[in-house]
């Protein structure tokens, strides 16, 4: 009779304990890169960057021609909350149909900005996704409603 030669072998136990040993690894590296918070972060800084570039176009026109810009018989910025609505050209059409009226910020282009910023996020075709008001005081601000915490995402100057 020929005698069987004893291979040794991972036991079952010990393949568990690896697997989950491999699992926890897994689930801290994920967590240590968090995919949606670095998506989110980048999105953030764009906006930011948008609204800086808004409002400083804002003022400088304001500067330049003495007054806030104004489209057709469209209203102008004061201190209602309004969208920026995303049309450079006429027709206005889309920009007038909700009360308070989107703020059509085509005189800024092209010398004051070389396009209507967008938010990242947003899904409107008539809108940018940001938003414009003046303060008491005349000071502008803007938000972006779409960012993950908006009242972070507030600029004024």
């Amino acid at each position: 009779m020929k005698q069987q030669s004893w291979r040794p072998a991972f036991t079952l136990a010990e393949k568990l304990v690896v697997i989950g040993i491999i699992g926890v690894l897994a689930s801290l590296v994920m967590e240590a890169l968090q995919p949606q918070k670095n998506i989110n972060s980048a999105h953030d800084a764009t906006r930011k960057h948008d609204l800086r570039v808004l409002i400083d176009a804002l003022y400088q026109y304001q500067i330049d021609q003495g007054t806030w810009p104004v489209v057709d018989t469209l209203e102008t910025l004061d201190t209602n909350v309004r969208d920026v609505c995303s049309l450079t050209e006429p027709p206005y059409f889309f920009c007038t149909m909700e009360v308070p009226q989107r703020l059509a910020l085509s005189p800024l282009i092209p010398d004051y900005l070389a396009e209507l910023p967008h938010d990242p996020e947003n899904q409107e075709q008539y809108e940018t996704g940001y938003r414009l008001w003046l303060d008491a005081d005349g000071r502008v601000h803007a938000d972006a409603p779409l960012s993950v915490d908006a009242n972070n995402l507030e600029i004024s100057r």
